[in-house]
């Protein structure tokens, strides 16, 4: 059913800020990786009324309607809005909110905002600042509520290896009130923590995100984060990840200087925080798998790690100190000029 004369579906609501030329959805993905799927179910676990802030995989917005009571999906889009709207019609105690989060008035057990607050934030007011943002949603979450926040790195290899630079990008999709001079935004971990501390929500745990903001393939704590054979881990999955070819430049040169500099977690793409879960203090590492699924990777100890797939099937791997990928061995022997040794290591593997 739809409200007549106005042309949106019955679950969906207008506030000030409502966006009537614009679509998120145009420029995301409609699918959510198998890792940030599961730092969602851990936010949302044993909780009621949640509320999904800015642009989220459709998938997801579904799987969220069907496990909660109540979900509150805001964007700021009025064509997304109406896809969302029409979407959840049939599920009970789903609602869309169409406008600013500061105009949302509902609290809620647990908040979903995936997506940088800067395509939250409704161009339709006055610009407002990544702090103010942040308390638009904080006001949504109530006294012992839970939070998921995405934060994208400004200074992320994937922004570093972009073909332009996302300030001066002449297209909607890049263009932003709040990208470029604003100081209230968190630029570092320690930064993370002292905005999200500020805020009172509870425990604090912060996730580092690869290889791209547009593609959360791959998350690691970043509080405690991966060393030994688990950071090898990561590392290679990184630079293996096939979302880097579409960067567009060159990213494999300055991704393995990062690595080789032991920086790599310093230029992640961005940051997942998750507060309110109480958690074990170990550092992990979930990667998304071609087929949807995830692999949660833990250290053992030494060069052990334990491989736990989503059927519950665990199994320890030894990574030797020594281990390297394929292809970066191969860069190596043929920077080196060294033919033997490169015919001796593709033979090997052909």
């Amino acid at each position: 059913m739809t409200v007549a004369g106005v042309g949106r579906p019955a679950n969906v609501r207008l506030v000030p800020g409502a966006m009537q030329n614009w679509s998120d959805l145009d420029h995301s993905d409609p699918h959510a990786s198998g890792a940030v799927r599961t730092l969602v179910s851990k936010a949302v676990d044993g909780v009621d009324h949640v509320a999904v802030v800015g642009p989220a995989p459709l998938d997801l917005l579904i799987g969220l309607a069907t496990r909660c009571e109540h979900l509150i999906v805001i964007t700021r889009s009025i064509p997304d809005a109406v896809t969302i709207g029409n979407l959840l019609l049939e599920t009970d105690g789903a609602q869309v909110v169409c406008g600013s989060v500061s105009h949302v008035a509902e609290h809620v057990d647990a908040v979903i905002a995936l997506a940088d607050l800067s395509v939250v934030q409704s161009l339709e007011g006055d610009p407002a600042a990544w702090a103010a943002e942040f308390a638009a949603v904080r006001r949504l979450a109530g006294p012992a509520s839970r939070l998921l926040l995405g934060i994208e790195n400004e200074l992320s290899l994937h922004r570093m290896t972009a073909l332009r630079s996302r300030y001066t990008t002449d297209t909607d999709a890049d263009w932003s009130v709040t990208a470029t001079f604003d100081q209230s935004r968190p630029r570092t971990l320690a930064a993370v923590h002292d905005v999200v501390g500020e805020a009172e929500l509870g425990v604090v745990s912060v996730y580092a995100v690869f290889p791209t903001w547009q593609a959360h393939t791959i998350i690691a704590t970043a509080d405690v984060e991966p060393t030994g054979a688990l950071r090898r881990l990561l590392e290679d999955v990184t630079l293996a990840s096939p979302a880097y070819r579409q960067v567009g430049a060159d990213p494999t040169r300055l991704t393995r200087a990062a690595v080789l500099s032991g920086r790599i977690v310093d230029f992640a793409s961005g940051w997942l925080v998750l507060t309110g879960v109480e958690q074990d203090a170990r550092s992990e590492v979930i990667e998304s798998t071609d087929n949807g699924k995830v692999v949660v990777y833990n250290t053992v100890s030494g060069d052990q790690i334990q491989r736990l797939d989503e059927s519950g099937a665990v199994r320890n791997i030894e990574v030797s100190g020594s281990a390297r990928l394929l292809s970066e061995q191969l860069l190596d022997d043929a920077a080196a000029g060294d033919l033997h040794v490169l015919r001796t290591v593709i033979t090997r593997y052909v």
